[in-house]
């Protein structure tokens, strides 16, 4: 199953849309599957996972949940909130 990286989010939701790309390069240097979950669309996964706030974004692996973030973040950030260890990238 592997490390999958589930992204709450909201067609209103500025914040969910700025964060898109730098969302896109986690998921490509930490080698994660990205899915990418509409919370009005789907009420119920949202709840499932108890999303207060967008943009919320939440670490899996094999079904477990490793960490979750709420909120628009610089990727550095991202990666130490998620437990993700910070890969050198081209400025």
């Amino acid at each position: 199953m592997g490390r999958r990286l589930l992204k709450f989010q909201a067609d209103w939701c500025g914040p969910c849309h700025a964060l898109d790309p730098l969302v896109e390069q986690l998921a490509k240097y930490h080698d994660l599957e990205l899915a990418r979950v509409d919370v009005d669309a789907d009420p119920a996964m949202a709840a499932s996972f108890e999303v207060r706030g967008l943009p919320t974004l939440v670490l899996m692996e094999d079904g477990v949940e490793l960490a979750r973030t709420t909120g628009a973040r610089v990727i550095g950030a991202l990666e130490r909130e998620l437990g993700l260890k910070a890969l050198e990238r081209a400025t």
